[in-house]
């Protein structure tokens, strides 16, 4: 039996993508496996950092007017909880107009948003790019100005805020797998076990999945993260900054029919 640890470290045999999610790693002395047998993948654990940016640039913008004068302001890239908005957004908003206007509070019964607003004439907009979609707002139109003082608005659909719901680990020695209909080289799944950004999500797989190794020499190794959709998962938060350190073990073994735990 083999065993690996795969990090996300930067070493010399190793070439990372730009996003810290997916690692080659080059082995000095390759495992040459014995023709006659058959082997098998396991992923035993994997060590991953919550930080897939759930606010983009392509979701990031809050639009707002007072008294007939359009603010704009493009929340920074990153991971987000409701009370992140709404602390940036009253921050902006005091820095431009002197006073918080916007207070987000959730609704955890419903999983929707409320937004209070502190004065008449106020209106949010909402568009295919703004972060109030996120929130349970519409795409289009706007909120608030219909208010004559002060008032609140709910969303009548759920907020979602977290876009990741499954961390997907692909491995390029084997086959198999799929990923919805298309055939891939998915070989374990990592739920997301907490909520908090930036948290550590720690898995331990009980019974590991049993993935088919198709080379009998292995020179290298790749391991890819996913989200649920295919798409290479962001470990840098969104941003340029040095990316979250992941780990994951795996083994390598003898196919045997009779012993499969």
């Amino acid at each position: 039996m083999y065993s690996l640890t795969i990090t996300n470290k930067p070493a010399d045999n190793k070439v990372i993508n730009r996003l810290g999610s997916s690692v080659k790693i080059f082995l000095s002395d390759p495992i040459e496996l014995d023709l006659k047998k058959k082997y098998q993948m396991r992923v035993l654990s994997a060590n991953i950092v919550f930080c897939e940016p759930n606010i983009t640039s392509t979701n990031n913008l809050f639009s707002y007017a007072v008294n007939g004068i359009t603010y704009s302001y493009n929340i920074p890239i990153g991971l987000y909880g409701i009370d992140d908005i709404n602390n940036i957004i009253a921050r902006k908003t005091i820095a431009q107009n002197g006073t918080q206007l916007f207070a987000f509070v959730a609704n955890p019964s419903t999983s929707t948003t409320i937004v209070y607003f502190a004065q008449a004439n106020t209106y949010i907009h909402l568009s295919e790019d703004s972060v109030m979609n996120i929130l349970g707002f519409n795409t289009s139109g706007s909120i608030g100005g219909f208010l004559t003082t002060t008032g609140y608005v709910e969303t009548s659909r759920s907020a979602m805020l977290n876009t990741l719901q499954l961390i997907l680990i692909k491995c390029n020695i084997t086959n198999g797998s799929y990923l919805n209909s298309d055939q891939s080289s998915i070989v374990a799944g990592v739920p997301i076990s907490v909520s908090t950004p930036y948290s550590q999500i720690q898995e331990k797989f009980i019974h590991p999945t049993r993935n088919n190794i198709f080379v009998n020499r292995i020179d290298n190794l790749q391991i890819d993260l996913l989200d649920q959709d295919g798409n290479a998962l962001d470990m840098t938060k969104g941003g340029t900054t040095p990316t979250e350190n992941w780990n994951i073990i795996i083994d390598i073994s003898e196919y045997d029919s009779k012993n499969l735990l």
